[in-house]
């Protein structure tokens, strides 16, 4: 289903490490590496070894389905009481936009008896408002809300933890001026992120792409912050720049973030940017149909693996919006895929993530961000851990 040319699954290249996946996905074959051996066993055949593959497949997009059930229900197969699970819980009542209710899986190898209700609330102040209330036990808090509610009666209930997910700048690297590395280069040096940091109240800053937690993690990788040098640069470049503009997808954190870039660049190039706030729809649309010269963006990670975060600038990702290629990255990037030994990976993903942000810079790496919550102390074990993953199953309310 994920493969299936007609589904126009966006997450279908996550399989094209499966033989024949490719090609099946494109609609130039008709078989895959995917075989049924008995009723508890698959074989999956890949293209060339992979060592995270197991992790790959525990990501959600290739969750198993069942196909009777897609085929009775259409559009409706996942709606109460129609799906079939394989987790701990089951989706008991689903309102969209408001609510989903779960109950304990009767056929999970260990039965579940607890119940959970997750509401959506889009407004942080109703979601404040309803845990002050104790009508909720947890609710994730912005970045920017964090030193005044450290400030509160809360001080002790706010929780970070550190996340697989990053955040950057990206250049179309066909468009002026950021067709040139040399400007790339000195819009990277003209950043502090320390300062970035303390603006938006939360994150770890960085020059490298792999987050650190993850193998690969290398923090001397990357420029540092040389607004001396950034000017020079420019001056190498040749060409005046007096305005460039800089899109984003709108919420309150991203646009903290935008004016202090906005604000670092005028300070330290001498460059006016125009701030191009959209909602998230239409900034999507947008990077995928045409890039934009300057844009910002983040990545969370889908498996905690440096593929998930290195892969998405090679020249076949759907999600390179750079409109970079290298020929080296992307060797790399396969060759490490496939390496069994630690320290031959590292090297290889060292080497690759040089290319990526010193030395031809399609992205500015800006940050690695804090996954933050507000949470009731009587709930026990709480820990989303850095894929921001929360199990219920796991976690009690003693009080």
């Amino acid at each position: 289903r994920l493969l299936n040319p007609q589904t126009g699954a966006e997450y279908a290249y996550f399989l094209y490490t499966i033989k024949g996946a490719m090609d099946f996905n494109m609609g130039r074959g008709s078989e895959i590496g995917v075989h049924v051996i008995d009723k508890k066993t698959l074989l999956v055949e890949l293209e060339e070894p992979i060592v995270f593959f197991p992790a790959m497949v525990a990501f959600m997009s290739t969750y198993p389905q069942r196909e009777d059930l897609v085929e009775k229900y259409g559009e409706r197969w996942l709606y109460p009481p129609h799906g079939a699970y394989s987790g701990p819980f089951v989706l008991k009542r689903w309102k969209r936009d408001y609510s989903v209710e779960l109950e304990g899986n009767p056929f999970y190898y260990k039965v579940v008896s607890k119940k959970v209700k997750l509401f959506v609330v889009s407004d942080v102040s109703s979601a404040i408002s309803l845990y002050k209330k104790k009508f909720i036990d947890y609710m994730g808090i912005p970045s920017f809300l964090i030193s005044h509610l450290r400030k509160g009666v809360f001080k002790d209930e706010i929780f970070s933890f550190p996340a697989f997910r990053g955040s950057y700048v990206g250049f179309n690297t066909k468009k002026e001026p950021f067709d040139s590395p040399l400007v790339r280069k000195a819009f990277a040096m003209a950043i502090d992120k320390e300062e970035l940091v303390k603006v938006i109240g939360s994150g770890i800053p960085t020059n490298s792409w792999i987050p650190p937690g993850m193998f690969g993690h290398n923090p001397s990788i990357g420029l540092k912050f040389d607004p001396a040098k950034a000017k020079e640069l420019l001056k190498e470049y040749g060409k005046e720049i007096k305005e460039v503009s800089l899109y984003y997808n709108y919420t309150p954190e991203n646009n903290l973030i935008a004016q202090n870039l906005q604000e670092q660049w005028m300070r330290n190039l001498g460059i006016k940017v125009k701030l191009e706030a959209m909602e998230w729809k239409a900034f999507l649309q947008t990077i995928k149909l045409s890039p934009p010269p300057l844009y910002r963006l983040g990545w969370a990670a889908d498996y905690p693996d440096p593929d998930n975060f290195m892969t998405l600038f090679t020249s076949t990702s759907g999600n390179n919006h750079t409109e970079w290629k290298s020929e080296r990255f992307d060797e790399l990037v396969r060759l490490a895929r496939a390496e069994k030994n630690p320290s031959k990976r590292k090297s290889l993903y060292d080497e690759a993530q040089k290319i990526l942000v010193e030395e031809e810079l399609p992205i500015i790496s800006l940050f690695f961000n804090t996954n933050n919550y507000l949470v009731n102390p009587c709930l026990k074990n709480f820990n989303p851990g850095a894929l921001d993953i929360i199990s219920f199953a796991f976690i009690n309310k003693e009080c």
